[in-house]
């Protein structure tokens, strides 16, 4: 209070005002350097988790496989403010989980670098493309097929890439299809950010043509079963229209892929693999064991 420090000014000797100043200050540097101690620590713990992390005496002996999962990407997964996370790969982490004998916990991430910031063990999605490097994940045997589609309203065929000139084409910005399409007459629409929104669009009439991914249209579909479309293969735009899709399994050793592929292939023999595809729409999408 500043009434009480003018007093002890009044009050108090030079020497011990000097003195007291001095206590408060080392008293000071004490706890600072405490705290960085404490940061210290909890930072050294934290890198020695995550260099364990994903083998599979660590995810057997924390009782728990973790999934890094987007907080908004319909049908993956989806984090709700009551009632639990629901999608894809909720479920089929979950199910993933209990195969290994263990929990299942959900870490929320936008971005795929902010895994870093979690223990997780696995990305539930991960492309397997040809002549792709060995990195740092380790990626299971495919559970899931991606395909690129190209949706028109049904009235409209379009047979080559001349047929898209002069039309409005919704895709993503950065994509094949809109590198491609940057070079041709026609009217990009790349504002439409969701599959969900591009596909309402064509069915308002508002564009002529959407770039989506299989994902995103079978959903679309399983929530609109009045809506029709014709569907194609986007393979006028883009020379790659597809390609498996793994779970990546972070800091993983050979244990637990080893494990992992068998599970999968339990879920896939019992059919609770395409049960859980089928919920969110996407049987089709199974990718072929």
């Amino acid at each position: 209070h500043p009434h009480c420090s003018a007093l002890r000014k009044l009050l108090l000797p030079k020497a011990d005002m000097n003195w007291s100043r001095r206590r408060m200050k080392a008293l000071r540097t004490v706890r600072q350097g405490l705290a960085v101690a404490a940061t210290g620590v909890a930072a050294l713990a934290a890198a020695a988790s995550a260099a364990q992390a994903g083998t599979l005496d660590y995810v057997h002996k924390r009782g728990v496989f973790e999934v890094c999962a987007s907080p908004d990407a319909m049908p993956f997964s989806q984090l709700r403010s009551s009632g639990g996370p629901i999608g894809l790969h909720i479920d089929l982490g979950e199910a993933l989980a209990r195969e290994l004998g263990v929990s299942a916990k959900f870490s929320f991430v936008n971005f795929r670098f902010e895994a870093r910031q979690t223990s997780c063990d696995a990305f539930m999605s991960v492309g397997v493309l040809p002549n792709q490097e060995k990195g740092p994940i380790k990626q299971t045997v495919p559970v899931l097929q991606y395909d690129t589609l190209m949706v028109t309203k049904p009235d409209r065929k379009i047979t080559r890439i001349d047929d898209l000139d002069g039309l409005k084409v919704a895709t993503q910005q950065g994509t094949l299809a809109h590198v491609t399409l940057l070079k041709r007459p026609v009217d990009i629409r790349v504002s439409l950010l969701r599959e969900d929104d591009m596909l309402n669009a064509i069915d308002r009439g508002d564009i002529d043509v959407g770039i989506v991914t299989n994902f995103g249209y079978y959903w679309y579909l399983k929530n609109n079963p009045s809506k029709t479309f014709n569907v194609q293969a986007a393979s006028i735009v883009q020379s790659t229209t597809g390609y498996p899709m793994a779970i990546g399994l972070r800091k993983a050793d050979d244990k637990i892929l080893e494990a992992a592929n068998a599970a999968i292939g339990r879920l896939q023999k019992s059919g609770e693999l395409v049960t859980i595809l089928k919920k969110y729409g996407l049987e089709s999408a199974a990718a072929t064991p």
